[in-house]
């Protein structure tokens, strides 16, 4: 009886958190960040691509998250974001990717920044780019979803590594 009321209450956990958890804290509610946000990646990180050549191809944003896919012949810039409750806590991720025919398989033709940040930096330990507020548990606040774009731009400009522009790649 107590395992299927613990189960019962899982359930409405993950319910509620779905339903009220930006709401509840004065935040945003998933739905309306992941929009937010893939609007916001699409003008700051597309404005900063497009003097690279790049443009968006692809882009997606639903209540769990979204991605957004800006391409340059055989060079892709992927950013991907997460809200779903079981990937706490949520992220945004950029990716790079380069479609090259000897790779034939989707694992190994990508690399996240992070890893390359990692490999530049001995002894830290970079991560996705944060959209949770692990005092609350819910989403990040508006001045936190600024300085994270913020930091992201930075990190892709720094480590970026000629992946932007053909001629050193």
């Amino acid at each position: 009886m107590v395992r299927l009321s613990f189960v019962y209450f899982i359930a409405w956990a993950h319910w509620a958190y779905i339903n009220v958890s930006g709401s509840f804290f004065g935040q945003w509610t998933a739905n309306s960040l992941t929009t937010f946000l893939s609007t916001l990646l699409t003008k700051k990180v597309g404005d900063y691509l497009s003097v690279f050549g790049f443009k968006r191809t692809e882009k997606f944003a639903d209540n769990d998250g979204g991605h957004l896919t800006f391409k340059n012949g055989d060079r892709e810039v992927n950013i991907y974001s997460s809200t779903h409750p079981l990937d706490y806590p949520h992220f945004w991720n950029i990716i790079f990717r380069l479609h090259d025919v000897e790779v034939n398989n989707s694992d190994y033709d990508k690399v996240p920044l992070w890893a390359i940040k990692q490999e530049l930096i001995p002894g830290s330990s970079p991560h996705e780019y944060s959209l949770a507020d692990k005092g609350t548990m819910g989403l990040i606040t508006t001045d936190r979803l600024k300085w994270t774009l913020k930091a992201g731009l930075a990190d892709l400009e720094k480590y970026n590594l000629g992946f932007l522009t053909p001629k050193h790649f």
